[in-house]
C-alpha cells in the first residue's frame, strides 16, 4: 500500500509535467474535468487508475461518490480517499497557476512533505 506521501509524489509529478487540466469542452462550453480524456491527459485521481483498469464508465462523479472508482483506488490499491479527494479538487477547481499553491496546502494538511519545482 502506497503512503500518503508517495501518492501526493506521483500525483504531483504527473500535473506538473501534464501543465494543464484534463477535462472536455462539454455541450455548455464549460471544460469537464476526466479522470481520461480522448487525447491521453489524466487528471490527478486518472494518473494512479493502471492503463489496463481504466473503463470509461468510470467518468462522471467524484471518486468518494464513484463505487467502482473508489474500490479500485482506494480499496484495492490503497491510495488514501481523503488525500485524493483534496488532490482531486485542485485540479478541477484551481486555475493551473495556483496549483502549486494547492499543492502547499494539501502538503500542510496532511503533513507531507512539499518540494517546489526544480528544487
Amino acid at each position: 500500500m502506497p503512503t500518503q506521501q508517495e501518492t501526493f509524489d506521483i500525483i504531483v509529478a504527473h500535473l506538473r509535467r501534464q501543465g494543464c487540466r484534463a477535462g472536455v469542452k462539454s455541450d455548455y462550453g464549460n471544460i469537464r474535468c476526466c479522470y481520461r480524456t480522448p487525447d491521453g491527459l489524466k487528471c490527478a485521481v486518472g494518473i494512479l487508475i493502471p492503463d489496463d483498469r481504466y473503463e470509461p464508465d468510470m467518468e462522471g462523479l467524484v471518486l468518494r461518490d464513484n463505487r467502482k472508482l473508489k474500490a479500485l483506488v482506494v480499496d484495492e490499491l490503497g491510495h488514501s480517499l481523503y488525500l485524493c479527494d483534496r488532490m482531486q479538487m485542485n485540479h478541477d477547481g484551481d486555475a493551473v497557476d495556483n496549483w502549486e499553491a494547492g499543492f502547499r496546502g494539501v502538503a500542510h494538511d496532511f503533513d507531507l512533505i512539499y518540494t517546489p519545482p526544480g528544487a
